[in-house]
C-alpha cells in the first residue's frame, strides 16, 4: 500500500526523536551563552570555572553586633520606665529646714513675712502636742507614751491627735516609733525647736515658757 503525504511526515518526525533519544545528550551540546549550561557545567566563558558568591556566614562581629543591639534595646525599655523621685525638701535630724521651705509648708506667698509668734508655726493643738512631748522627752530628746494618756493629758481628740501629730512629723519636730504588740506605748524622738526651723530667739523663748506652764499643768 502507498503511503500518503501525511504518514511520511510522520514517519520522518519519528525517525528524528528515535535518532535523538538514543544519542546521549551531553551539556557541550549547549551554546556557552545559554545561562542553563553556564548553570549547570558551573562554567563562564568556556573551561573558566564559574565563582560562585557565597554569602558570608555569621561570624563572631555579626553576633556582637546583634547582642549590641538587643542590648540597647533593653536599655531603652528599662529607661522609659518612670523613675522615682526624692523629695529633695525633707529634712533629717542633721539638717535644718530653710525659710523658703517652711514657707511653702505653711503656704505663704509672702516674701517679706516674718515670724513673730511661735503659733504661726505650730498652729492649732499641734503646740500642746509638741510642748508636752518636749517636757517628757527633756534633754534626752526621747519619750514613751500611749495614745490614751496623750489625749488625756492634753485634753484632745484621736483624730485631732493624729492629725496634729502627723503636721509635726512634716515639720521633722518629733519622729514616731511604734513596735508591734508593745502596748507600752509610742516612743518619740523630739528635736529641738531651734535645730530644725529657721526661729528666731523670741520664738525659742515662746516655746519654752509654754512647756513650762505645760509641765506644772501636768
Amino acid at each position: 500500500m502507498a503511503r500518503t503525504k501525511n504518514e511520511k511526515k510522520t514517519a520522518g518526525k519519528k525517525t528524528k526523536s528515535d535518532a535523538l533519544w538514543r544519542k546521549p545528550i551531553s551539556l557541550d551540546s549547549f551554546e556557552d551563552e545559554d545561562p542553563l549550561a553556564t548553570l549547570y557545567q558551573g562554567r563562564e566563558g568556556g573551561d573558566k570555572k564559574r565563582e560562585v558568591e557565597i554569602l558570608p556566614k555569621k561570624t563572631e562581629s555579626f553576633q556582637k553586633t546583634v547582642t549590641s543591639a538587643k542590648s540597647d534595646k533593653s536599655t531603652v525599655r528599662m529607661s522609659s520606665k518612670p523613675t522615682k523621685t526624692v523629695n529633695k525638701s525633707k529634712a533629717t535630724a542633721s539638717t535644718k529646714i530653710t525659710v523658703e521651705e517652711l514657707k511653702n509648708l505653711l503656704k505663704i506667698k509672702s516674701d517679706s513675712f516674718q515670724f513673730t509668734d511661735i503659733r504661726e508655726i505650730l498652729r492649732g493643738r499641734s503646740l500642746d502636742i509638741y510642748a508636752y512631748l518636749n517636757f517628757l522627752a527633756g534633754d534626752a530628746g526621747v519619750c514613751k507614751i500611749t495614745h490614751n494618756d496623750l489625749m488625756k493629758a492634753l485634753d484632745i481628740s484621736r483624730p485631732t491627735l493624729f492629725k496634729q501629730g502627723d503636721w509635726l512629723e512634716r515639720l521633722f519636730l518629733i519622729e514616731k516609733h511604734s513596735v508591734p504588740g508593745d502596748h507600752l506605748g509610742t516612743s518619740y524622738t523630739v528635736r529641738r525647736l531651734e535645730n530644725t526651723l529657721p526661729v528666731s530667739n523670741k520664738l525659742v523663748k515662746q516655746l519654752e515658757s509654754y512647756t513650762d506652764t505645760i509641765g506644772k499643768r501636768n
